[in-house]
């Protein structure tokens, strides 16, 4: 541990990302195991970021959604959760998608949709839209949407005006805002 801790942090940042998405991959239950278990649970939120991105992007959210909510409360469940929806959306919309409709509703699931929808612009631009005007805090909301369709506008002015102009969930001041940006 003293070798690691005199590396320079963005190596060391290296190393325990690594290190956590070898763990999840070789034995991913006991990578959980030991976040949950783990005395510090904040110290962990990198090691969880990275190990539960891998297990999304190994198609493993369905199951392990449970897993990452019943770590300990804070920064390294919040980090899994969104890790795990970052990573699952890649390589799975629909299922991913569909375990968010199942989230209480609150910051956890904001977290979540906010990563997912950086992935859904990806395939489904609408879809994308749609999910971030689902967001609850008002802040995270109007910026993940803002940003989405910022996006959307540049890649594709006539479709993503025809969304925002035919959407009944946003705000007529962000269509204002929007489409005058233009």
């Amino acid at each position: 541990m003293e070798r690691a801790a005199a590396l320079p942090q963005s190596m060391r940042q290296e190393v325990m990302n690594r290190l956590a998405r070898e763990w999840a991959q070789r034995a991913p239950q006991g990578f959980v195991d030991f976040l949950k278990a783990a005395s510090d649970p904040a110290s962990q939120a990198a090691l969880a970021r990275a190990g539960f991105r891998e297990l999304g992007n190994r198609g493993g959210g369905d199951e392990y959604l449970a897993e990452a909510l019943a770590l300990p409360e804070g920064r390294a469940k919040e980090e899994a959760v969104t890790a795990l929806f970052s990573g699952w959306s890649q390589v799975n919309l629909e299922t991913s998608s569909h375990a968010l409709d199942g989230m209480a509703r609150g910051p956890l699931r904001d977290a979540a949709i906010a990563a997912f929808v950086s992935n859904a612009a990806e395939i489904d631009r609408a879809a994308a839209l749609a999910w971030s005007l689902d967001i609850d805090d008002p802040q995270r909301r109007r910026a993940t949407t803002r940003r989405q369709a910022q996006s959307w506008l540049r890649s594709d002015p006539a479709a993503a005006t025809r969304w925002i102009e035919a959407s009944e969930a946003m705000p007529g001041e962000w269509k204002a805002e929007l489409l005058g940006e233009r």
